[in-house]
């Protein structure tokens, strides 16, 4: 016999029914987040992605949560939204987020249960013209252009390998642009990377690399320019190499610490490999900034 069905519901009925099943709806849409949450939502109308990945990643005590972003290369993009589940966690310590153009924002002690707007900040400038030298057997000095007026200081990195395995080793205040590391190895070769550091975050790296081994020659080197410069310490001459395809007017000057000119030359370059030998007798003993204007590069040297 057939189930018979009467859709005679009293009003009232229907009602709590319709209501109760509403309920049960909206609290099943909110069981995906299990606890505490955090949505980051990037808000970057100018900015031209130079990369089809950014990350942001979240350190809640001593654990990190990492997501990735792939986003169209060279389109605007108007927002873009990361979620993440923390559970019991009332508090997020640091959230840090690499941008299109390798830059890193970091914000602290960020509050849950909330979706957090970030928008990029302005990054200090990265530093320049990274310079290493050894000094005796255990120290090599490291020199840079500072090109921000808006760091809080830098921060040094060091490794034995050019592409990875990158560690702090120091840091150096605003406005200055020197550092000596002491805590290096007889017969080995360190690659170094330096950026500056805000309030709002770390610029871009750059970068030099330099042999202990080798007090004498090439003890000056930025490994993303062609030009090389030795001896230093130097007395009476010094070698200028250019390596390049680049033709036309080579211009060294030589700059004091004030950035005076003291010494000026001018040689045509028609080949790729250019050597030329510098006449630095005249230059009283002192510490000296090398500008070859043909390639933007700086250098320092120490005439002893």
């Amino acid at each position: 016999m057939p189930l018979k069905v009467s859709t005679n519901i009293h009003p009232l009925l229907r009602l709590i029914f319709s209501f109760l099943l509403f309920v049960g709806l909206y609290q099943d849409s909110f069981a995906t987040k299990s606890g505490n949450w955090l949505t980051v939502k990037l808000l970057n109308t100018d900015e031209r992605f130079e990369s089809k990945q950014m990350t942001i990643s979240l350190k809640v005590k001593d654990t990190w949560q990492t997501k990735k972003i792939m986003c169209p290369a060279n389109d605007h993009q108007t927002e873009l939204e990361a979620d993440f589940d923390l559970g019991r966690n009332e508090t997020i310590d640091i959230l840090k987020i690499v941008w299109p153009s390798n830059e890193e924002q970091i914000l602290n002690h960020i509050a849950v249960n909330q979706v957090l707007s970030v928008k990029k900040a302005e990054f200090p400038s990265a530093p320049s013209h990274v310079f290493a030298r050894v000094v005796g057997q255990g120290q090599i000095d490291l020199i840079w252009k500072d090109n921000s007026d808006n760091e809080l200081g830098f921060s040094v990195e060091r490794s034995q390998y050019p592409d990875r395995g990158f560690k702090e080793v120091g840091r150096v205040p605003a406005n200055k642009n020197i550092y000596c590391d002491k805590s290096v190895e007889k017969n080995s070769t360190y690659y170094y990377r330096i950026r500056a550091i805000s309030e709002y975050g770390r610029s871009l790296f750059d970068g030099a690399y330099q042999k202990t081994e080798r007090n004498t020659g090439l003890v000056l080197e930025d490994v993303n320019q062609p030009l090389r410069m030795y001896p230093n310490p130097s007395k009476d001459y010094l070698d200028v190499r250019v390596n390049n395809n680049i033709m036309g007017d080579v211009i060294v000057k030589f700059l004091d610490e004030k950035g005076k000119e003291l010494k000026s030359m001018r040689f045509r370059k028609s080949i790729t490999d250019l050597k030329r030998k510098v006449d630095i007798s005249a230059l009283p003993f002192g510490v000296y900034m090398v500008e070859v204007s043909l390639i933007g590069y700086r250098s320092l040297f120490k005439n002893s």
